[in-house]
Protein backbone atom coordinates (compact mmCIF):
# COMPACT_ATOMS: atom_id res chain seq x y z
CA UNK A 1 0.00 0.00 0.00
CA UNK A 2 2.91 2.58 0.64
CA UNK A 3 4.61 1.63 -2.56
CA UNK A 4 1.71 2.66 -4.55
CA UNK A 5 1.21 5.65 -2.54
CA UNK A 6 4.57 6.82 -3.32
CA UNK A 7 4.19 5.81 -6.69
CA UNK A 8 1.13 7.69 -6.99
CA UNK A 9 3.16 10.89 -5.40
CA UNK A 10 5.63 10.60 -7.35
CA UNK A 11 3.42 10.30 -10.64
CA UNK A 12 2.03 13.49 -9.90
CA UNK A 13 4.74 15.54 -8.98
CA UNK A 14 7.62 14.54 -11.35
CA UNK A 15 5.76 15.95 -14.11
CA UNK A 16 4.59 19.35 -11.91
CA UNK A 17 8.33 19.89 -10.90
CA UNK A 18 9.71 19.68 -14.31
CA UNK A 19 6.99 21.81 -15.80
CA UNK A 20 7.95 24.55 -13.23
CA UNK A 21 11.92 24.01 -14.44
CA UNK A 22 10.79 24.50 -18.10
CA UNK A 23 9.16 27.38 -17.31
CA UNK A 24 12.22 29.18 -15.84
CA UNK A 25 14.62 28.62 -18.49
CA UNK A 26 15.92 31.85 -20.16
CA UNK A 27 14.05 32.70 -23.25
CA UNK A 28 16.48 32.80 -26.18
CA UNK A 29 17.82 35.73 -27.66
CA UNK A 30 16.31 37.35 -30.75
CA UNK A 31 18.34 35.96 -32.91
CA UNK A 32 19.22 32.28 -31.24
CA UNK A 33 21.42 31.15 -34.08
CA UNK A 34 22.71 27.64 -31.66
CA UNK A 35 26.21 28.92 -32.51
CA UNK A 36 28.70 30.16 -30.07
CA UNK A 37 27.78 34.24 -30.20
CA UNK A 38 30.37 36.76 -29.34
CA UNK A 39 28.84 39.56 -29.27
CA UNK A 40 25.00 41.08 -29.00
CA UNK A 41 25.25 44.73 -29.70
CA UNK A 42 22.17 47.47 -30.66
CA UNK A 43 24.59 49.29 -32.54
CA UNK A 44 23.98 49.00 -36.50
CA UNK A 45 25.32 45.96 -38.08
CA UNK A 46 27.14 48.06 -41.19
CA UNK A 47 29.68 49.47 -38.85
CA UNK A 48 31.42 45.90 -37.58
CA UNK A 49 34.09 46.89 -41.16
CA UNK A 50 33.92 47.86 -44.53
CA UNK A 51 30.97 46.21 -47.04
CA UNK A 52 33.43 44.24 -50.10
CA UNK A 53 31.86 44.16 -53.15
CA UNK A 54 34.18 41.62 -54.39
CA UNK A 55 34.33 39.62 -51.22
CA UNK A 56 30.37 39.80 -51.44
CA UNK A 57 30.62 38.94 -55.15
CA UNK A 58 32.31 35.46 -54.40
CA UNK A 59 30.48 34.70 -51.64
CA UNK A 60 27.43 35.04 -53.90
CA UNK A 61 29.04 32.65 -55.84
CA UNK A 62 30.08 30.30 -53.34
CA UNK A 63 33.69 30.99 -53.84
CA UNK A 64 34.43 33.02 -50.21
CA UNK A 65 32.19 31.65 -47.38
CA UNK A 66 32.21 30.17 -43.78
CA UNK A 67 32.93 26.47 -43.25
CA UNK A 68 30.32 26.20 -41.05
CA UNK A 69 27.40 29.16 -40.68
CA UNK A 70 27.24 31.39 -38.00
CA UNK A 71 30.09 28.62 -35.92
CA UNK A 72 30.70 32.34 -34.52
CA UNK A 73 28.37 34.89 -34.22
CA UNK A 74 27.82 38.78 -33.95
CA UNK A 75 24.29 39.09 -32.97
CA UNK A 76 22.55 42.37 -34.13
CA UNK A 77 19.46 43.48 -32.14
CA UNK A 78 19.42 47.58 -32.41
CA UNK A 79 17.02 49.97 -34.83
CA UNK A 80 20.10 50.16 -36.70
CA UNK A 81 18.79 46.47 -38.23
CA UNK A 82 18.52 43.15 -36.45
CA UNK A 83 20.51 40.46 -38.61
CA UNK A 84 23.26 37.78 -37.51
CA UNK A 85 26.82 37.98 -39.10
CA UNK A 86 28.69 35.28 -38.81
CA UNK A 87 32.22 35.02 -38.40
CA UNK A 88 36.12 34.01 -39.83
CA UNK A 89 39.71 34.96 -40.08
CA UNK A 90 42.05 35.45 -42.67
CA UNK A 91 44.24 32.92 -41.08
CA UNK A 92 41.63 30.22 -42.64
CA UNK A 93 39.61 29.85 -39.49
CA UNK A 94 36.27 28.80 -40.35
CA UNK A 95 37.14 30.50 -43.69
CA UNK A 96 36.38 28.70 -47.72
CA UNK A 97 39.05 30.68 -49.78
CA UNK A 98 39.92 28.38 -52.27
CA UNK A 99 41.67 31.72 -54.69
CA UNK A 100 43.34 32.57 -51.59
CA UNK A 101 42.01 36.17 -51.96
CA UNK A 102 41.82 36.81 -47.98
CA UNK A 103 43.98 38.69 -46.05
CA UNK A 104 45.82 37.35 -43.30
CA UNK A 105 45.33 40.10 -41.06
CA UNK A 106 41.94 40.80 -41.91
CA UNK A 107 38.50 39.53 -39.68
CA UNK A 108 35.17 38.64 -42.52
CA UNK A 109 31.52 39.13 -41.16
CA UNK A 110 28.88 37.55 -43.41
CA UNK A 111 25.51 38.23 -43.56
CA UNK A 112 22.88 36.04 -45.51
CA UNK A 113 25.95 33.16 -46.65
CA UNK A 114 25.10 30.70 -48.84
CA UNK A 115 22.58 33.24 -50.75
CA UNK A 116 22.99 35.54 -53.43
CA UNK A 117 22.52 37.97 -51.15
CA UNK A 118 25.51 37.53 -49.22
CA UNK A 119 27.13 40.75 -47.80
CA UNK A 120 30.51 40.12 -46.72
CA UNK A 121 32.11 43.15 -44.33
CA UNK A 122 35.48 42.92 -43.30
CA UNK A 123 38.15 44.50 -40.50
CA UNK A 124 41.76 44.93 -40.55
CA UNK A 125 43.17 46.79 -38.03
CA UNK A 126 45.63 49.61 -38.77
CA UNK A 127 49.09 49.07 -37.48
CA UNK A 128 49.37 52.70 -37.04
CA UNK A 129 46.69 53.09 -34.66
CA UNK A 130 46.62 52.43 -30.90
CA UNK A 131 44.69 49.82 -29.86
CA UNK A 132 43.03 51.87 -27.47
CA UNK A 133 41.79 54.33 -29.54
CA UNK A 134 40.45 51.74 -31.86
CA UNK A 135 36.97 50.29 -30.78
CA UNK A 136 37.07 47.11 -32.12
CA UNK A 137 40.63 46.55 -30.89
CA UNK A 138 39.70 47.05 -26.90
Amino acid sequence: MKTIAAAILLAVVLPAGMAEAQQRRERPPVYDTGSNVLLRSNAPFWEVGRLSEMYSTLCAAGQFNQVRKNERALEFVGRGGNTVLGVAKGTGWNLYDPQGRAEREADYFFRNDGTTSCEVYYYKPDPNRPKQNDPLQR
